[in-house]
């Protein structure tokens, strides 16, 4: 019953990208947020630039940065809520990569995932959870669990209270719940359920902690 994410597996989508960034539906897995060193299927055609269309410095940068892999992006399109956030559509897929300083940021961790969260301001922009997971998709942040997998968290509407949280007082508190398989052997109520959940405050130094606990899923 696990509602696999966003931005975000680490292989291309096969579909043109669309013209605004909204997020992928909760219920796809992030497949296409494949970072900035993983590339396309296939050569992408070159794009006829727009007439009388001035290319803002973090547009030149990725730009030239894909120019030199051989690339050619045919839309470049910012996330609302995270400033340096790039949606990168090329002819048979898409890509995000993050900027800092007008260069494009390669480095990976949660070190670097919480350092440009901060820089960029994303938190007083207002992120979503959403937007946030996908940040830390990108920088191969997401938390330490192995199964299920860390971009399978609990995003249900039968308990919202399971689904990701973002806090944004007293610095940021992000929180992400897993529903944890049983061991295999009889239980004596299987409506209450593992779950292991993490947290990740952006104040201090960045680490995700965690938690064991039961719920009822019957209620």
């Amino acid at each position: 019953m696990w509602k696999t994410t966003l931005w975000l597996g680490l292989a291309l989508a096969c579909t043109k990208a669309p013209a605004a960034p909204a997020p992928a539906p909760a219920d796809a897995r992030i497949a296409d947020a494949a970072g900035p060193d993983a590339a396309p299927r296939a050569p992408a055609a070159p794009a006829a630039p727009a007439k009388g269309k001035q290319m803002s410095p973090d547009e030149q940068a990725i730009t030239a940065y894909y120019a030199a892999k051989g690339w050619t992006p045919v839309d470049v399109t910012q996330f609302e809520r995270i400033p340096g956030m790039y949606r990168i559509g090329f002819a048979d897929g898409i890509q995000y990569l993050a900027l800092a300083g007008g260069k494009v940021i390669t480095t990976k961790g949660l070190a670097a995932a919480t350092a440009f969260l901060h820089d960029s301001k994303a938190l007083s922009h207002k992120a979503s959870a959403t937007d946030v997971i996908m940040v830390l998709i990108l920088f191969e942040a997401m938390p330490p669990n192995k199964l299920p997998a860390a971009d399978q968290y609990y995003d249900f509407p039968e308990h919202s209270e399971l689904n990701p949280r973002l806090e944004l007082d007293g610095g940021g508190k992000l929180t992400l719940c897993y529903l944890m398989p049983n061991s295999g052997h009889a239980v004596a109520n299987p409506q209450i359920a593992r779950i292991t959940r993490w947290t990740l405050a952006f104040g201090g130094k960045p680490a995700w902690k965690s938690e064991e606990l039961k719920f009822d899923m019957s209620k």
